[in-house]
């Protein structure tokens, strides 16, 4: 069919304009759109600066009571500061002190103990976390009041704890010998904390007894939050208990199982308090730590740079060994 060119003019201009009442259309409607998303922006971002300004203030308490002390630490590695000597006499060394900290054989001992000592403690206290967790996920009798008495230990301070432990394992008038004496198991009694390997042996056991409550409730956290509908369907599928257990809870704990035994891996391996009070580092330097390597450096030896020395290598080592396990924690969630 042929159009007359005057109806085809007019049907063109009449397209044109629809088609031109249409783009405006959506140009407005973009243009009110990216208004609303930049209005949006505008708003969070003035929440954003009014919460930093609330917390500027805690912030610089932080940054004074902790970066500076860092920072002095820092610049207290590389000279001779002693307590014993005027401040006038403080002198640039350089890299000295930690050549002497990396040639040092005592301290070589004291990180292989150190890093013994947390190893043991993260482990047995995660392993036996979990299982008195899972116990706990139960629907037992008396669950409640179990989960209360499980704090106990990790509320109690390191001060009565230690001054518990010392009583109670004491080799005089201890509880532990006495009834081991009665029941006619020992003839003499144990010396706990004189002997080498029973003091290394009974400073990382008070430790697991102290760290096992923190297990206990992140783990027992974590197992709340997976879904029962999981295991309903695993069972109904036929997987055993160790199957679920493998495919299920572990999986679901993970990022859990990651946090906590980072955290207790740095707290046990600064752990100063404990170690000091129980045994401050004997017998024969026996169960000394890297804490308390460097006290005993600092105020008993009066070389200040030296164990600000060992410090910046403890941080260096914890920041390494920190940004390593969540990079393979990282990696292996992304693989699976």
């Amino acid at each position: 069919m042929i159009w007359p060119d005057r109806l085809k003019e007019n049907f063109g201009v009449i397209l044109s304009g629809r088609i031109t009442f249409r783009l405006k259309g959506c140009q407005e409607c973009h243009y009110e759109k990216r208004n609303q998303e930049m209005k949006k922006k505008l708003r969070i971002t003035k929440h954003a600066l009014f919460g930093i300004l609330l917390m500027l203030p805690g912030f610089l308490v932080i940054l004074l009571l902790k970066m500076y002390p860092i920072l002095e630490g820092i610049s207290y590695s590389f000279t001779n500061r002693r307590m014993d000597r005027p401040i006038d006499s403080v002198k640039f060394i350089g890299l000295e002190n930690f050549i002497e900290v990396f040639q040092d054989e005592k301290v070589l001992r004291t990180v292989w103990f150190t890093l013994v000592y947390a190893f043991f403690i993260v482990l047995i206290s995660y392993v036996l976390g979990l299982l008195i967790a899972m116990l706990l996920n139960r629907n037992i009798r008396g669950r409640g009041i179990y989960r209360s008495l499980i704090l106990l230990p990790w509320v109690i301070s390191n001060t009565v704890t230690a001054a518990n432990f010392r009583w109670i394992l004491n080799d005089r008038y201890g509880i532990v010998n006495r009834m081991l004496i009665r029941l006619g198991l020992i003839d003499q009694p144990i010396q706990f904390f004189a002997d080498i390997d029973m003091a290394r042996l009974m400073v990382i056991g008070v430790g697991i007894w102290k760290t096992i409550p923190f297990m206990v409730i992140v783990i027992l956290a974590a197992l709340q939050s997976i879904p029962m509908d999981y295991y309903e369907a695993a069972q109904i599928d036929g997987a055993s208990f160790f199957a679920r257990f493998r495919y299920i809870t572990l999986p679901g704990i993970k990022a859990v199982t990651v946090m906590a035994t980072t955290l207790q891996f740095i707290w046990n391996f600064n752990n100063f308090e404990s170690i000091w009070l129980l045994t401050s580092g004997g017998p024969v330097e026996a169960t000394q730590t890297l804490a308390v390597k460097i006290y005993e450096e600092a105020f008993l030896s009066n070389r200040i740079g030296y164990s600000a020395a060992i410090a910046v290598v403890i941080m260096l080592f914890m920041m390494l060994f920190t940004l390593i396990r969540f990079r393979l924690n990282a990696k292996a969630s992304e693989d699976s």
